[in-house]
């Protein structure tokens, strides 16, 4: 099959060329409606705290801060992709609807509007994972210089909520502190930051759950997504006892990338990139899931490391053979595909002239749930604690069959440490 995918927007919709990439990359992509603006319900704050019987509807919880002009980009985007939504390979969602009273205080359970997410775990990991200055550091600083040259035009997109308070005995949460930056702009850094991670949380969650790919925009999202695979294989690493979880790790040597001429697809209307959408096109992103699946089946099964690499690399040949045709096919716009072994791929470019369509890398974890809960644990720093889990979790993924949040995608670039 050829997986959907989902395109997590940032402070900004998710842009038009990263809708074109994906419509190459995937069967249908879906977008956030621009309404969909917070982290979680705002009457749900008592039940994420574990008091159910009580609903407290008021302002935002964690508001996911938008630009000037956010709902107008929106709708330019929405209108040139008519083509491909009237088609169905585009479809427009939002996580929940939260039609809740606002200001209101109710006994009872509070009506979610649909919310998929366990809340606790949501909101408890949004705390851990944001109280880490290191954290709200890999969330801001790949586009950093920008967000403060844009400060004192746009300071809407750096907004306070109600779960960034102090909770019971808890510490305050921290802010960045920069020391060449006011503190209006460390402030204003802290916000986007805690916005970004609330972002990648939820949008990571809805993926697992309706079994889409989660795409990331590079400069907003790469450092988070970075963070949470090396501390889930981290996480792992500590369960000693077992070589299952570090035969698992492999995975992580392994990186695929897609590349085209972005000048090119710039140009192109969304019809003509529907009309790329081809045969080959099909064949070789079923090719390109099959691979993956291979990858990850013979991570857990194949004990020696120098076996893994050599079944890996027949692998990756075959994969290769297997895309030629859809190379030559693309060659007038500069696609190619690149797919190789080892850790130092990972780290930094590939060489390859223009900008890349898209990276593919896997988990080390089953799906993209169970990374975020390894990537929780090592920020809860209560990795021994769950070494039962982990023990029933791997009787578990040996029954779990391969979904989309096997793979994550990142346009763009490579991690960069």
């Amino acid at each position: 099959m050829i997986y959907d995918a989902l395109l997590a927007p940032t402070e900004s919709p998710s842009q038009l060329r990263d809708i074109k990439k994906a419509l190459l990359t995937y069967d249908k992509v879906f977008i956030i409606d621009p309404s969909d603006r917070e982290l979680m319900p705002r009457n749900s704050l008592t039940a994420a705290l574990g008091i159910p019987s009580l609903s407290i509807g008021m302002r935002a919880i964690r508001p996911l801060g938008k630009c000037i002009g956010y709902d107008e980009i929106y709708e330019k985007i929405y209108d040139q992709c008519k083509p491909a939504i009237q088609q169905d390979l585009i479809k427009v969602v939002s996580t929940f609807n939260d039609s809740s009273p606002k200001n209101t205080v109710t006994l009872g359970p509070p009506d979610l509007g649909d919310y998929p997410l366990n809340l606790q775990f949501v909101f408890a990991l949004y705390r851990s994972i944001a109280t880490k200055p290191e954290a709200l550091i890999t969330a801001i600083k790949r586009d950093m210089a920008t967000l403060i040259k844009n400060y004192p035009l746009d300071p809407d997109i750096a907004v306070t909520g109600m779960g960034d308070a102090t909770i019971g005995s808890s510490e305050p949460m921290p802010n960045l502190s920069f020391p060449n930056e006011s503190k209006e702009i460390n402030r204003f850094l802290t916000l986007i930051a805690r916005a970004r991670i609330a972002s990648f949380i939820k949008f990571s969650g809805y993926c697992e759950l309706k079994q889409l790919i989660p795409c990331f925009p590079d400069n907003a999202y790469a450092g988070i997504l970075s963070g949470i695979i090396k501390n889930a294989s981290s996480v792992l690493a500590e369960i000693e006892e077992d070589r299952f979880w570090s035969r698992r790790n492999r995975v992580l040597n392994i990186c695929h990338q897609e590349f085209i001429n972005d000048a090119i697809l710039d140009s192109m209307s969304i019809q003509e990139v529907i009309s790329l959408r081809t045969k080959a096109w099909g064949t070789q992103a079923k090719n390109r899931e099959r691979f993956f699946e291979v990858i990850f089946d013979i991570s857990s099964s194949i004990e020696d490391d120098k076996e893994f690499i050599q079944q890996a690399t027949s692998q990756i040949h075959t994969y290769k053979v297997h895309s030629q045709s859809l190379e030559q096919e693309r060659k007038d716009i500069g696609f190619s595909i690149k797919c190789d072994i080892g850790k130092a791929f990972l780290g930094g470019g590939s060489g390859l002239a223009g900008l890349e369509l898209m990276m593919q890398t896997q988990s080390p974890l089953a799906s993209i749930g169970f990374t975020l809960a390894a990537g929780g644990m090592y920020f809860f720093d209560k990795t021994k604690e769950y070494v039962p889990a982990f023990r029933s979790l791997k009787n578990e993924e040996l029954e779990f069959k391969r979904g989309a949040g096997f793979a994550i995608s990142n346009f763009y670039s490579s991690f960069k440490e």
